[in-house]
């Protein structure tokens, strides 16, 4: 008896343990307050970020290679300019792939062309889902007509979309 009083109050000791810290940690004020708000002003967090984004330029990639599925979107963020790749962005894995604003248009561009008065915004991160590129500070968006998804070591031209 005395063997099955011991196992059952150290049983309840230890339920009693293991409930009480999922209770006695309250929620931070500064979380309370932002649940508060969105509570209050029906505003999803997703709409608070997307507050802070402006899209400049939005659209698709035409194929001249290879096909590129998905959308980009030229974004300023956080003070930045950034080319947005899309979530559902996928293209064929290739050698030397990298991201170009061109001055050409996306009908006339070709690989052979790809580079001339382009700005290289650096190598494709992932060939299968969304990414970002810092588009350098100062750029004259005005100057260019396309985005570019080109395999510079061999000049071949995977697509381009109008900006």
């Amino acid at each position: 008896m005395r063997k099955f009083i011991s196992t059952a109050l150290l049983g309840t000791a230890l339920l009693s343990l293991a409930v009480v810290p999922a209770f006695a940690e309250p929620m931070h004020k500064d979380a309370m307050a932002v649940e508060t708000v969105l509570s209050k002003d029906h505003v999803t967090k997703d709409a608070m970020v997307e507050s802070v984004m402006k899209v400049r330029s939005s659209g698709a990639f035409a194929q001249k290679k290879y096909r590129v599925k998905g959308q980009f979107e030229i974004i300023e963020k956080d003070g930045q300019t950034v080319l947005r790749l899309s979530d559902d962005f996928k293209t064929k894995a290739g050698p030397d792939l990298k991201l170009f604003l061109s001055p050409q248009s996306a009908q006339n561009v070709t690989g052979a062309t790809a580079t001339q008065g382009a700005i290289n915004l650096g190598a494709l991160v992932t060939h299968n889902g969304g990414s970002d590129y810092i588009i350098p500070a100062g750029t004259d968006l005005s100057a260019f007509n396309s985005v570019l998804v080109h395999c510079e070591q061999f000049s071949v031209l995977w697509a381009a979309g109008t900006i």
